[in-house]
């Protein structure tokens, strides 16, 4: 493995430790009926407050994280740029690597599994509309029905179907979240992205 690939693994272990800490505070604060704006707005805004007293490990100091966030695409400029729900940051090196996280409901009914693997989802990232200098990205799926085996069974069936996105997808281990999968997807342009997925409990 080279020395790029494993500075990119340990950057967005320790990006997914940050928010999974953001998401341990405010959880108390998000139910099955909260709005996805609203869930990672307590997010990032709890995970930021624990950057602001020093609560959290001498290797998270080095990243900042801000919600819906302007994404750098030369295809749209000004109030035509897309934006992230969620983007990590590194302070530490030169050329500031960044996590770009999209984040989605899942709750039966109201919002399925297509709404987060879709055209304003998943899909934004193989169209390189998000993370389009990076090779990697990170999806999060706020579970407000069911629970995280339904919806990973519902994920791994929309990865084998639809033709954009079918690729090769693993389960994680090792990370902040319990119930994580690493994707691999096909660009246009012949590179690929790795995407990875938590599922955080909301209900």
């Amino acid at each position: 493995m080279s020395l790029a690939l494993k500075y990119a693994e340990s950057f967005v272990r320790h990006s997914v430790s940050l928010i999974a800490l953001g998401f341990e505070d405010a959880r108390p604060l998000i139910n099955e009926t909260t709005e996805e704006e609203v869930v990672t707005d307590r997010i990032t805004r709890a995970a930021n407050e624990r950057l602001r007293i020093g609560n959290v490990s001498r290797a998270l100091l080095r990243l900042s994280i801000s919600d819906d966030a302007k994404v750098s695409n030369t295809d749209r400029e000004g109030k035509h740029r897309r934006r992230i729900d969620i983007r990590v940051e590194s302070t530490a090196i030169a050329g500031r690597p960044t996590l770009e996280v999209e984040a989605k409901c899942l709750r039966r009914g109201s919002h399925p599994i297509g709404n987060y693997t879709g055209s304003d989802g998943l899909e934004l990232f193989v169209a390189r509309e998000y993370a389009a200098s990076q090779s990697y990205g990170a999806m999060l799926g706020y579970v407000q029905s069911n629970d995280a085996t339904y919806w990973i069974a519902e994920l791994l069936r929309s990865l084998r179907t639809k033709p954009s996105l079918v690729g090769d997808c693993e389960a994680l281990t090792g990370f902040s979240f319990e119930h994580g999968h690493r994707s691999h997807h096909s660009r246009s342009d012949s590179t690929t992205i790795a995407i990875h997925h938590f599922l955080l409990l909301c209900r």
